[in-house]
């Protein structure tokens, strides 16, 4: 069996079974993570960045898009090329799937959290010092709609922002 009537037999078996395509959303937007990718992973603070940064984004990205895709990132880039930029170009393209949509770019992870606030409970925080609790984290999110945060308490960290500036609610703490 070749893979194009593979892919064609999923598509009638799933057509039948009432599963339709996805609607092209009315709205969407987008976020451009990639100046992480300039930071300096050998040093710990710029790791831990990136690390929280990009957690909490596509945790908040799987969260938004449940119903419809509405939420869109950038960061990855493999082989020379800006694969998440390529893909939703394609989509924006001529005869994509998106070419219809509106799409407003977000800069600021605060703009993203207010406009998908809905989307989300609260906050799952999870100890860095037991690295098996971010994957507990991750799996909370999912589950009960949390955004994971890495507990740290140095006054320019995600988590400080997130619980003292945004103020949102911690609805599960896997620390200690």
């Amino acid at each position: 069996m070749k893979i194009g009537s593979f892919a064609l037999g999923w598509f009638w078996l799933l057509s039948g079974l009432g599963v339709a395509a996805p609607v092209s959303p009315s709205r969407a937007y987008t976020f451009d993570a990639r100046p992480l990718r300039k930071l300096d992973l050998n040093q710990g603070r710029n790791a831990a960045k990136v690390w929280d940064t990009l957690h909490l984004l596509t945790a908040l990205q799987g969260l938004a898009n449940r119903r419809t895709p509405q939420f869109y990132l950038f960061y990855n880039h493999e082989f020379g090329v800006d694969t998440d930029e390529f893909w939703f170009r394609w989509f924006k393209g001529e005869d994509g799937w998106l070419r219809r949509t509106k799409v407003d770019p977000l800069s600021e992870i605060d703009d993203a959290l207010h406009i998908f606030r809905g989307s989300f409970h609260g906050l799952v925080v999870y100890d860095p010092r037991v690295p098996a609790t971010s994957n507990v984290a991750s799996t909370a999110s999912g589950c009960d709609a949390l955004l994971p945060v890495r507990f740290d308490v140095s006054p320019d960290s995600l988590y400080i922002h997130l619980t003292q500036k945004l103020r949102l609610p911690v609805r599960l703490w896997l620390v200690n």
